[in-house]
């Protein structure tokens, strides 16, 4: 796997703090840079939802929904409208210098 193949995760709350992890992917493509801030419980509830180890994360812009699939079934998708404040919600992007979907 790719060193580029990553993206970050952040989680933003008044009661939890800030939290921050690394994900590796199996492939990216698309812009070099990219923030979309979502619920965080919206994405916990679709990824639940979906019930499969490999999920498709499909990001369009920082204010276009997130399209989730479960790899290997197309007919679930699961559609999560970003926010504008990030402050206790979950925020995923990608590092300056790397490309992610």
């Amino acid at each position: 796997m790719d060193s580029k193949s990553k993206i970050k995760i952040s989680s933003r709350s008044f009661e939890m703090g800030e939290i921050e992890e690394i994900q590796q992917v199996k492939s990216i493509s698309g812009d070099e840079t990219l923030s979309v801030t979502v619920d965080g419980n919206f994405m916990k509830e679709a990824l639940k939802a979906i019930k499969k180890e490999e999920v498709s994360l499909g990001l369009g812009g920082s204010m276009r929904p997130i399209l989730l699939r479960p790899i290997g079934d197309e007919s679930h998708i699961q559609l999560i409208s970003p926010v504008r404040s990030p402050v206790g919600k979950v925020r995923v992007s990608r590092p300056h210098s790397e490309r992610f979907l």
